[in-house]
């Protein structure tokens, strides 16, 4: 009797292959476009700042992948950069600034958070 010892074989990589990709762990851009944008906080260095003083505003995305933007506004002052952490220039005079970041991703909900930071 002869057996044929390439065909239980082959049945045995194509089931191995089947589990490997159902159980293939996925990636961050497939986790996100699962879950949407996570934007979890928006946090300053320092929530009372001086005229003219320099502090740091960071958007917390937890699921972020590379085609992640970030889009900040203030309504007084000026920002650097645009990433996730940015450079925050207060204006000359007192004020009580809002501080927004606009996350985005083709093909999903942006998400946005606001946040005050008092200027004296």
């Amino acid at each position: 009797m002869k057996t044929n010892f390439f065909k239980p074989t082959l049945i045995a990589v194509v089931i191995l292959m089947g589990l490997n990709s159902c159980c293939k762990k996925p990636s961050v851009k497939e986790k996100m476009m699962q879950q949407g944008i996570l934007f979890t906080e928006l946090t300053s260095q320092q929530y009372s700042i001086s005229a003219g003083k320099t502090t740091m505003f960071k958007a917390t995305v937890t699921n972020a992948c590379p085609e992640i933007t970030y889009n900040w506004t203030v309504s007084s002052g000026v920002v650097s950069g645009n990433k996730s952490e940015i450079t925050f220039i207060a204006p000359n005079s007192d004020a009580q600034v809002q501080v927004t970041c606009t996350v985005k991703h083709p093909g999903l909900e942006s998400k946005t958070k606001t946040i005050f930071v008092t200027v004296q």
